[in-house]
């Protein structure tokens, strides 16, 4: 079984089974591709999957903004290596 490593919020790690969430797991698999298909990409920014916040955090139990993330920043250190950043766009209507 594969584990995808957390951090929490108090600075401890957590090891989410990748089958435990699958809107993370689905969100991990469109990273894979999205590198695949741009090996010379490092970094790309995409919309939060639907579930995919808070599947990850009832699994690392770390809270979920008042203003909840809109996008993803990724980043591949290397091959199966990717950092994921929970970001909020802005939008013109201030939300």
């Amino acid at each position: 079984m594969m584990l995808n490593p957390c951090r929490r919020v108090d600075g401890t790690w957590a090891h989410v089974a990748r089958c435990e969430a699958p809107a993370f797991c689905e969100a991990t698999e469109n990273d894979r591709l999205y590198f695949e298909l741009y090996p010379d990409r490092k970094q790309y920014v995409r919309p939060v999957h639907p579930g995919e916040v808070e599947e990850t955090a009832a699994k690392c139990r770390i809270p979920i903004p008042a203003l909840p993330p809109t996008h993803v920043k990724v980043t591949q250190l290397g091959p199966g290596l990717r950092i994921r950043e929970l970001i909020r766009v802005a939008l013109n209507d201030g939300t």
